[in-house]
């Protein structure tokens, strides 16, 4: 069993998206709706990998994402 240590530990799944979605909308759109520097150092290790290769976080977030959670690339679109 975890212990709340563990849990403080490692951000949420939630955290984690909503750090990958500013990063993208930042990377991917003009004139950004607001200015986070520090989101794509908030990723986690796998969604830093995947912001990093627009190849790749096209392929996740418009392909494999929209299966399972169809509003994720609304959100993250901006």
């Amino acid at each position: 069993m975890r212990t709340s240590e563990n849990r403080k530990a490692r951000p949420s799944k939630t955290a984690e998206l909503v750090a990958a979605a500013r990063a993208e909308h930042i990377r991917t759109v003009e004139t950004p709706l607001f200015e986070d520097r520090y989101a794509f150092d908030m990723c986690g290790r796998i969604w830093r990998t995947i912001l990093s290769n627009r190849l790749l976080s096209q392929l996740i977030i418009y392909g494999l994402l929209r299966k399972l959670r169809p509003i994720i690339p609304a959100i993250l679109r901006g």
